[in-house]
């Protein structure tokens, strides 16, 4: 197995629908940073095929706009694998993409989730000042942690 690069982010959400590009839009940020020890890609939506990319690199962040409305800022969850009946895949999520990746490739990178607070759903393709700040918090936290040892390096 080829490892492209040590982290990917991939960011997801609708681009045309306000705030819930926020995840698209840090991809987008990421990429034109043109750091060489960072890949993005930014998608609508998470797909099964996602799997095969993830298996390539060591860290993934997962960013995604988040509907909850207690949420102030961006929250950070470390993911692990959980059990996923593969075989009912309908709607993914980042846990599911995890599962079937160590299901079908036996990789398992380390997997970050940052939600990103959102209110403005309607159509258009602007941020609203409040998911824009949060939008550059989320690259910041990216820059910053993705140069640290893996969580398994850190714990031994």
């Amino acid at each position: 197995m080829d490892v492209l690069s040590d982290t990917l982010v991939l960011g997801y959400g609708n681009p045309l629908r306000g705030d819930d590009a926020a995840g698209y839009v840090v991809a987008e940020k990421i990429l034109s940073l043109e750091n060489y020890n960072i890949d993005a890609v930014s998608a609508h939506q998470l797909l099964p095929e996602h799997a095969e990319l993830i298996r390539r690199y060591r860290r993934v962040f997962f960013v995604d706009a988040s509907v909850d409305t207690t949420l102030k800022e961006i929250r950070v969850t470390h993911l692990s694998l959980r059990k996923t009946d593969l075989a009912s895949l309908h709607a993914c999520d980042p846990e599911s993409i995890l599962s079937l990746c160590k299901a079908l490739y036996d990789s398992s990178p380390e997997a970050t989730f940052i939600a990103i607070p959102a209110r403005n759903f309607d159509f258009g393709e602007k941020l609203s000042p409040e998911t824009e700040i949060s939008v550059l918090q989320a690259v910041d936290f990216i820059m910053k942690h993705s140069t640290l040892p893996l969580r398994s390096e850190r714990d031994g």
